[in-house]
């Protein structure tokens, strides 16, 4: 059992818990795309798994929070500026 690994239970996908964290808690910068346009990349409200998109259970949501959470060392600060 790798604590840096997760999986969805209704597809049983696996995910680095960190990148599953990232895709769905972590608010990315708006960015200006060539024409000057501010694009905005809000976090998506229903959770699904980044493979084949089926929905995640809230159970299942609170439980990777809970993992990354109870495992800091898994954190590598990705979209943190101060870094």
């Amino acid at each position: 059992d790798r604590v840096d690994l997760v999986r969805i239970e209704g597809c049983f996908h696996r995910f680095h818990l960190q990148c599953v964290h990232r895709d769905w808690f972590m608010p990315r910068k708006s960015e200006k795309d060539s024409y000057g346009v501010v694009v905005k990349f809000p976090l998506p409200e229903e959770k699904r798994c980044p493979i084949c998109r089926k929905d995640v259970s809230d159970k299942e949501v609170e439980y990777i929070k809970s993992q990354f959470q109870e495992h800091p060392e898994v954190d590598d600060h990705g979209y943190d500026s101060n870094q």
